[in-house]
C-alpha cells in the first residue's frame, strides 16, 4: 500500500469516526431541546417598562410573551417581574450550525474548509423537494438567502407546478407572514429581527391543495452572527417628557396597527431607492445599534436608518407605494408612513415638513417631505426605517441589486 492511501485511509477512517460523535452529539442535543435553551430566555421588567415596548425591544411577538407567562392583564407587569422569552433556537440547531461551520469536536478530526457549511442547508433543501414529491403536492419552493444575519430579510417563493390551487402559509417561531399572490403562485418577506441568536433557523411551510392534501416542511435559514455597536442618547430636558411610558406605547400600539394592516400584493418593482442622498449626507446611527437613552437610563435598539441631512432637504419616495400616515406624532414627530404592499412599509420620522395625504399614491421619486427635528430628536436628520408586517429589518439590503426589494421585477 503506498504511503498516500494509506494516509488517505487514516484521514477517511478518522472523519468517519467525527460524523459519528457529530451525529450522537446531535441526538443528545435533540433530546435536551424541549428543557433547555442555549441562549438567555428571561428578562427582568426595568422601570418605565411596557409589556408591548418589551416585545419590541426584543423583538418577540407580545402574544408569545403573554402565553409563554400566563398574563392575565398585559397592561400591568411590575418592576423586577422575571418574563420567560421563547427559545429562539433549540440545542440540536445550534449543535447543527456548529457542524456546518466545520467546527471539529473530536481529537483528530481535521477543520473541514468553510464552503463546506453550505453542505447541510443544499442537504436540508433536497430533502424539502424529495418531500414535496413524496406527498405529491405540486409545488416548487425556493428561498434566498439561504444564509442571513439578524435584520436581513428572507424572500420565500411557492409556486404550483400543476393546474391545481395551492394555498401556503408561513410561520416562523410562533409569528405567521402572510404569503401574497404573486404572477403564478405566491411571495413572502420575512423579516430576522435585530435580536436573532446564530444557528439554523426554521421557516415553517404549510402548503395544501384544493384536493385536500396537505404538508408542512421547514424552510432553513443559516444565520451568522452579527456584531452591533452601542450608542448613548442624552435627551434635551426640554424632550425628556416623551420617554414618558404612556406616551410611547400609545404611540407604539397605534402604530402597530397600522404596519400589520398592510396586505396585496407587491407595488413595487426592483430595488429601492434612498430616500435622500446618502453619497453626500453621512450615516449617524445605523440599523440595529444597541442605545442608552438618558435621563432614565432606558435601553433599546435602533429600527432604521438615521442620515444627518440639513433641516429642509427633500425626502422622497423609494418605491411606489400608498400613503397610509401623513401628520404628527409625539415621539417620531411629523410622520409619512407609505404601504408597499405585501407586509412592507418604510416610514420615515422627524420631518420637518409633510408634503402628501393618507390615502394618496405616490411613485418612485415622488416628495414626501423635507427633514427636519420634530418629535424625539437631538438634531436634524432623517430617520428611515422599512418594517414587515412590524418587525423592523436593516434597510440597506433593500437598496441593493440583489437585495429583497430586487425579488419583485
Amino acid at each position: 500500500m503506498t504511503r498516500s492511501k494509506s494516509t488517505w485511509l487514516r484521514w477517511v477512517s478518522r472523519l468517519a469516526l467525527g460524523l459519528i460523535l457529530l451525529v450522537a452529539w446531535g441526538q443528545v442535543s435533540a433530546a435536551h431541546a424541549q428543557d433547555t435553551c442555549p441562549v438567555p430566555t428571561t428578562y427582568t421588567v426595568q422601570p418605565g417598562d411596557a409589556l408591548s415596548l418589551i416585545a419590541e425591544r426584543l423583538g418577540v411577538d407580545e402574544d408569545t410573551l403573554i402565553r409563554l407567562n400566563h398574563i392575565t392583564d398585559p397592561d400591568h407587569i411590575e418592576v423586577g417581574q422575571v418574563l420567560r422569552l421563547p427559545c429562539p433556537v433549540s440545542a440540536a440547531d445550534q449543535a447543527l450550525a456548529a457542524t456546518e461551520a466545520g467546527m471539529a469536536v473530536a481529537t483528530g478530526i481535521p477543520r473541514l474548509p468553510e464552503k463546506e457549511g453550505w453542505v447541510g442547508l443544499w442537504h436540508a433543501r433536497a430533502a424539502l423537494y424529495t418531500h414535496l414529491r413524496e406527498t405529491r403536492i405540486p409545488a416548487r419552493v425556493w428561498w434566498w438567502p439561504p444564509t442571513a444575519r439578524p435584520g436581513d430579510t428572507v424572500v420565500l417563493h411557492v409556486e404550483p407546478t400543476a393546474a391545481t390551487l395551492i394555498t401556503p402559509t408561513v410561520r416562523i417561531v410562533d409569528r405567521p407572514y402572510p404569503l401574497t399572490p404573486y404572477r403564478e403562485g405566491y411571495v413572502g418577506f420575512v423579516p430576522l429581527h435585530g435580536f436573532v441568536q446564530p444557528g439554523i433557523l426554521y421557516i415553517t411551510l404549510n402548503v395544501s391543495t384544493t384536493q385536500g392534501i396537505s404538508t408542512t416542511v421547514e424552510v432553513p435559514v443559516w444565520v451568522q452572527n452579527r456584531e452591533f455597536p452601542s450608542q448613548e442618547i442624552y435627551i434635551p430636558e426640554s424632550k425628556s417628557g416623551l420617554l414618558a411610558r404612556e406616551i410611547v406605547e400609545k404611540e407604539y400600539t397605534s402604530l402597530m396597527a397600522i404596519w400589520q394592516a398592510s396586505s396585496g400584493p407587491p407595488l413595487w418593482a426592483g430595488p429601492f431607492d434612498w430616500p435622500i442622498d446618502v453619497t453626500q449626507w453621512p450615516t449617524t446611527a445605523p440599523y440595529g445599534i444597541r442605545r442608552t437613552y438618558y435621563p432614565g437610563a432606558l435601553r433599546g435598539y435602533h429600527t432604521g436608518q438615521d442620515i444627518a441631512a440639513p433641516e429642509g432637504t427633500p425626502v422622497h419616495a423609494p418605491a411606489r407605494g400608498r400613503v397610509v400616515l401623513a401628520g404628527p406624532l409625539q415621539v417620531r414627530g411629523n410622520v409619512v408612513v407609505l404601504d408597499h404592499g405585501a407586509g412592507v412599509t418604510t416610514n420615515y420620522w422627524h420631518l420637518s415638513q409633510v408634503n402628501v395625504q393618507e390615502g394618496q399614491t405616490v411613485e418612485r421619486g415622488d416628495l414626501l417631505g423635507l427633514v427636519g427635528t420634530t418629535g424625539l430628536s437631538t438634531g436634524a436628520h432623517l430617520h428611515w426605517e422599512i418594517r414587515i408586517y412590524g418587525i423592523p429589518v436593516d434597510p440597506v439590503p433593500w437598496t441593493q441589486p440583489n437585495g429583497p426589494a430586487a425579488a419583485i421585477k
